[in-house]
């Protein structure tokens, strides 16, 4: 028990006589959490997308991109619907997304 007392006593030492270097320390470390927790939220969301449907490994999507001043839009027309609804009988449901119209 004695020597955690003096490794406790030398460690606070050292933190009071090297201050900006503890700041600095403990800043990257705080830092570093940060991003691990974002980027563990940002996984946990691309990885749980459509689960609160109840048969989500049934669920895909086809879409087109298209070029307009320099921006990218997605959308699905009404004809590559009905192709694919002709083509796969297997499917059950069907829609058609649009972009915003604003």
């Amino acid at each position: 028990m004695t020597t955690f007392f003096i490794v406790l006593k030398s460690s606070f030492i050292n933190i009071v006589k090297h201050k900006n270097h503890t700041i600095i320390s403990i800043i990257g470390l705080s830092v570093g959490f940060f991003a691990f927790i974002l980027i563990n939220l940002f996984i946990k969301y691309e990885f749980d997308w459509d689960k609160h449907n109840q048969n989500y490994n049934r669920i895909y999507r086809i879409q087109t991109y298209k070029v307009a001043d320099d921006e990218k839009i997605m959308q699905t027309s009404p004809a590559l619907s009905a192709f694919i609804r002709n083509k796969y009988n297997d499917i059950e449901e069907q829609a058609i997304v649009f972009p915003d119209q604003e």
